[in-house]
């Protein structure tokens, strides 16, 4: 079996111990002997949008997935391998590569590209449905939110601030680490009739708030994307007033294929640069909505996955109490799927998420 540099093995640790580590491995290797430079990010990118799909289809299967991912990473592995031999020695400028910015800019900057181009119906509408659903099914105090003050912490542009509102928050503030994210939620926020909504530049590891602000804080997904989670965590404990509710969403492990494939994908797009990856499958027709969840994970710079047991000890550490795992969700979520007990569903989703209810003491 094929040795890569330790870096590789961080980044995918399924590529030392999975059921389809061989294809798996076959993968990276052709992926790796590619190299870099425009035509390998090209092919790169082609086979991030096949596998993408590829997950998709295995998701909405009911037999064993196994056999159809190892020969799906199989195919994929002979893409590049015969691709790669094929193309002319001839080497052509390249396009300029992104600047070497400090994570949490590149992180702001990669989110940011990928929300602007949200249409209305998945900006304003969709994530309402999610969330109602979501909340719902989990025994949130809906009852409560006409009262309560609300902070969606990294709120990206502003898609679930203003669901929060709709759904009956008396106010709500975003908080948001890029300026072109804020931007564009402003802008979008002048487009609608909602009052009592507001954004703000923002660190989640330094938030601009007082002690005590807030009743309720929405985290969906932001801090596994820093260098500083617990600081974090406590940063969003420090905001919310005592008595108050959270919703809080970081990445699990063992997350099964699901997340074994996000981290396989990180190392065949390791060098690619964002833009020209955004570009490649925008111009292969991909919808904004499926472009986000198709390199949102396997191209930010950090990607930290917690077991259920360091998430729940980071939020007791930092003060939360009657904290609780969430086991329901939309109808595609992992959870959900996990706890209607689809066939294989521990398999490709794992544990199925990490997100939690909590409160503070």
């Amino acid at each position: 079996m094929k040795r890569f540099d330790s870096w590789v093995y961080e980044t995918a640790p399924c590529l030392k111990g999975s059921p389809y580590r061989d294809a798996a491995c076959g993968l990276v290797d052709a992926a790796l002997q590619l190299g870099n430079g425009a035509e390998a990010w090209l092919l790169k990118t082609c086979c991030a949008y096949a596998l993408f799909h590829l997950k998709r289809e295995l998701e909405e299967r009911l037999d064993d997935p196994l056999p159809y991912l190892i020969g799906g990473l199989q195919r994929n592995a002979e893409m590049l391998r015969r691709a790669g031999e094929a193309m002319p020695c001839m080497k052509y400028s390249q396009p300029l590569v992104e600047s070497a910015a400090a994570i949490p800019q590149t992180t702001a900057t990669h989110y940011a590209n990928l929300f602007a181009a949200f249409p209305q119906d998945k900006y304003f509408d969709e994530p309402v449905k999610l969330l109602k659903v979501r909340l719902e099914r989990n025994g949130y105090p809906f009852e409560h939110f006409p009262r309560w003050a609300g902070l969606d912490l990294g709120c990206g542009n502003g898609r679930y601030t203003l669901a929060l509102r709709r759904l009956g928050f008396r106010t709500v503030v975003g908080v948001d680490f890029s300026t072109m994210n804020i931007r564009d939620a402003v802008r979008r926020l002048q487009e609608s009739s909602l009052s009592n909504v507001s954004y703000c530049v923002g660190s989640a590891l330094d938030l601009p708030f007082e002690d005590d602000s807030f009743d309720f804080v929405f985290h969906n997904g932001v801090l596994h994307h820093t260098l500083d989670m617990r600081g974090g965590v406590r940063e969003m404990l420090r905001v919310l007033k005592k008595g108050g509710v959270g919703y809080h969403h970081v990445m699990p492990s063992p997350g099964g294929i699901h997340w074994d494939m996000v981290e396989i994908l990180r190392v065949v797009m390791h060098g690619v640069p964002f833009e020209y990856a955004r570009n490649v499958v925008s111009l292969l027709g991909v919808p904004p909505n499926l472009r986000y969840l198709m390199l949102d994970h396997i191209m930010v710079p950090i990607n930290t996955r917690l077991t259920r047991e360091e998430a729940e000890r980071m939020l007791r550490e930092a003060g939360a109490v009657s904290i609780r795992k969430l086991m329901r969700g939309a109808d595609f979520d992992r959870e959900e799927r996990i706890t209607r007990g689809e066939p294989y569903a521990d398999v490709k989703y794992g544990i199925g998420g990490n997100r939690y209810y909590f409160e503070k003491a």
